[in-house]
């Protein structure tokens, strides 16, 4: 925009503003009637400068959308006759909605019938401070033997910030769910969620055998109300209060209660909160300043017993782990993706709604000064973040009939969790996956990561058993630590044709023993011992050849690229390979806190090609790859998907050889391993061609894919195995007779793998040792 045009449009913003327009309808102070906003329009706005940012404050545009405002799309609410302004300031912008006191009114209409009835389901409408009180009594009432009402304090004005404790009467000393509902005043559908929870678990108890499991197992503790103060205030007076009704002293009221947190208040590298009296997310002036968060504060530090927290929020369908202040990762991230792909893949089955899971920062944008982020990061507690139902349609006024199904979802995915860390006291993995097949005569190693799931690991307690052969005694070795959560394993080296058996074992601070795989030595992993060699390998740090586009292609945005990619909740933000690598392939390169969506697949397909890969005369040659794949709507089968195709006639046909998507597993983010037989698709050649194709044919999707670490292996026969050589020294001798003796003592020579040690196997072992190998 010229100087003189963006003059033009200021002056017309002030013109407009003087006659009574801007800011008409924003409550900055009490008033003995309530705010209306007639003819206010919600607008999903395409931020693409500072300068678009500067118009939308001037002609009072109310932010809707839930933290920092950036640049891509953003939901405001904007008086009557903004448009014009937005229009000659050439801001482009979608009607969401084209008159929010239509949606208000609506809204009290409904309530006001619903009043009137009897027999109506409790949930049938949204409820205020005091119904939401009595219902939790009621509660009470009904089950005095399952829940309890308990007070964390008073709020800024005096009212009473409470909730209520449900466990059963089985067991004692129990790990504890924390769930709150409404730091936010305006998002109505979190207090009705976090009470329709505590309903779930009092009513159910008896007759739903899932709900009696985890009240034996754990106390829920719900607060549904935070912000008392500014949820009274949105129904007394404005229905879009969002902050706690705190006068700052200037004219303006409220703190942002949800930026008043003290893990990393104020931290603004890229902002995610402000120190603007007036602004939606103002952080207030210190660190529990406020008094609705210095009393929560101090109710979850005097119960360690909270292993986990969610903090509901609306709206967006999103589920936001740490962190929020920053885009580096934590260090529970690989718990942290396991836990969201598991709770947004709960959430879809109940009614098939698709929630985004991923860090705070990425996913949504910058926002520190979080509850969760200080459940996480002072406390050691799992936090989350949840926003509700929808995505824009109707925002903050989420229609009545939606309660019930945005509840029942949410419950289907914190019962998912819960019933996760049951099975979980700690989370042992392997990434990429078991170790399946090693170098002949050379230690191997690999990564393992330990988290803490229900219980915390006991630091050094990871170990690794492992044998060579199918009998004899597992060897006992200590993984070394590779960074936070991160170790390095190392498998004996076996002769070829052998086989490495092996498991891994941790211990709890709690003293539980937890194995990987489940069963420990019983179900012990294998690893065959096979001479296998590098035919081809790539990191995508140089260019190998490959040729990102091809004729065909019709994707217009999105098309694959090699670079350093720069994170969301779609896209990763770092490659496979480990530092000092940087490159990969993947679908779009966006910009530093652009939206989701700003450079990802759209409109068609685009297309990865490999270089030409001589595979003739190789014996079982493999193709791997480490990729990407995220869909967060999902799609049509065969549409919005990533495809991975060889061909044996360097690209004049070709064979399917991996789909990923358009749901399940592995739809939403994460660096994943996968590997194939090039035999058992096309016949090895000199002309073997790979290609991986993203699409993005359906409708409404976010589709990025990624690939790093191709690699082409083969391997070379092995010698025939001397069973009789015990010891797997290479060579039979009088050694390995002693060394089978000392284990056949000992119960650890079951020679003929009959799952027993007897005299059979020395009789075996016997025959075996004078047939010589």
């Amino acid at each position: 925009m010229s100087h003189r045009r963006l003059l033009l449009v200021l002056v017309a913003v002030v013109i407009w503003a003087g006659t009574g327009g801007a800011g008409a309808g924003v409550a900055q102070i009490d008033q003995p009637g309530k705010v209306r906003y007639d003819g206010h329009k919600l607008l999903r706005v395409q931020v693409a400068s500072s300068r678009d940012q500067l118009t939308l404050d001037a002609i009072g545009a109310r932010l809707w959308t839930c933290g920092g405002t950036g640049v891509g799309p953003v939901d405001y609410s904007v008086p009557p006759d903004a448009l014009q302004a937005l229009d000659l300031a050439g801001i482009k912008y979608a009607i969401l909605q084209n008159d929010i006191q239509a949606l208000i009114d609506a809204e009290a209409a409904h309530i006001a019938a619903s009043n009137q009835q009897r027999g109506l389901s409790w949930f049938a409408d949204y409820k205020d401070v005091d119904q939401i009180s009595a219902y939790v009594d009621s509660l009470v009432a009904q089950r005095p033997d399952l829940a309890s009402r308990f007070i964390v304090g008073l709020s800024l004005q005096g009212n009473e910030v409470y909730g209520i404790r449900i466990t059963s009467t089985v067991g004692s000393n129990k790990p504890a769910i924390f769930l709150n509902g409404l730091q936010h005043a305006r998002e109505w559908i979190t207090g009705m969620t976090t009470i329709y929870i505590a309903d779930r678990l009092v009513r159910t108890y008896d007759s739903d055998t899932a709900v009696h499991a985890l009240l034996d197992h754990f106390e829920f503790l719900i607060v549904p109300v935070v912000n008392p103060d500014g949820y009274i205030y949105t129904w007394s007076t404005d229905r879009l209060w969002r902050k706690n009704r705190r006068n700052n002293g200037d004219t303006t009221f409220g703190v942002d209660t949800n930026r008043n947190w003290g893990y990393q208040w104020g931290q603004l590298p890229q902002g995610g909160s402000s120190g603007t009296t007036s602004s939606e997310t103002y952080r207030g002036t210190a660190p529990f300043s406020e008094p609705e968060t210095a009393i929560l504060r101090d109710w979850v530090t005097a119960r360690p017993q909270i292993i986990f927290h969610v903090d509901v929020h609306s709206y967006s369908q999103l589920v936001l782990s740490a962190w929020g202040y920053t885009s580096q990762l934590p260090p529970d991230a690989g718990l942290f993706d396991v836990m969201n792909a598991g709770i947004a893949q709960a959430i879809l089955a109940v009614h098939g709604v698709t929630y985004v899971a991923g860090p705070t920062y990425t996913t949504i944008y910058p926002a520190n000064g979080v509850s969760s982020d200080w459940t996480y990061g002072d406390r050691n507690i799992l936090g989350w973040g949840m926003e509700l139902r929808d995505t824009g349609q109707f925002g903050f006024i989420l229609p009545a009939a939606q309660i019930i199904p945005t509840a029942e979802e949410v419950w289907g995915g914190i019962s998912w969790e819960a019933n996760w860390l049951i099975a979980n006291a700690l989370y042992i993995r392997i990434p990429g996956g078991p170790v399946t097949a090693i170098t002949p005569d050379a230690p191997t190693t690999f990564p393992v990561e330990l988290f803490r799931a229900s219980q915390l690991p006991t630091p050094g307690s990871l170990r690794l058993f492992a044998r060579i052969g199918a009998s004899g005694m597992f060897t006992q070795s200590t993984p070394s630590s590779a960074g936070a959560n991160q170790f390095t394993a190392t498998l004996p080296g076996a002769p070829c044709g052998q086989s490495v058996q092996y498991y891994l074992e941790a211990q709890s601070t709690a003293g539980l023993t937890v194995d990987y795989p489940t069963g420990g030595a019983s179900a012990r992993l294998v690893a065959t011992v096979t001479n296998t060699t590098s035919v081809f390998s790539d990191d995508f740090e140089t260019n190998m050849g490959w040729t990102a586009g091809v004729t065909g292609d019709t994707a217009v945005s999105g098309q694959w690229v090699r670079a350093d990619p720069i994170g969301t909740a779609a896209q990763p933000e770092d490659d496979h390979t480990p530092a000092p690598g940087t490159q990969c392939y993947f679908t779009g390169q966006g910009t530093v806190g652009g939206a989701v969506g700003q450079a990802d697949v759209d409109g068609g397909r685009t297309t990865l090609l490999s270089p030409r890969l001589d595979l003739a005369g190789r014996t079982n040659p493999v193709i791997g790859y480490w990729r990407w794949y995220s869909n967060n709507q999902g799609s049509a089968p065969g549409a919005d998907i990533l495809v991975v195709d060889v061909s044996g006639d360097d690209g004049v046909t070709w064979t399917r050889a991996e789909t990923v998507g358009p749901t399940g597993p592995g739809t939403t983010g994460g660096w994943l391993y996968h590997e194939f037989a090039v035999s058992s698709l096309v016949t090895p050649t000199a002309n073997i061609r790979v290609r991986f194709i993203a699409d993005d044919s359906g409708a409404g999707s976010i589709v990025e894919a990624a690939v790093d670490d191709f690699r082409v292996t083969a391997t070379v026969t092995c010698p025939p195995v001397c069973p009789a050589d015990w010891n797997h020294s290479g060579s039979l001798n009088s050694q390995d007779f002693f060394d089978f003796l000392t284990d056949f003592f000992a119960g650890n020579a079951d020679f003929n793998n009959n799952g027993t040690t007897n005299s059979q196997d020395f009789f075996d072992f016997l025959t075996a040792f004078f047939a010589g190998c």
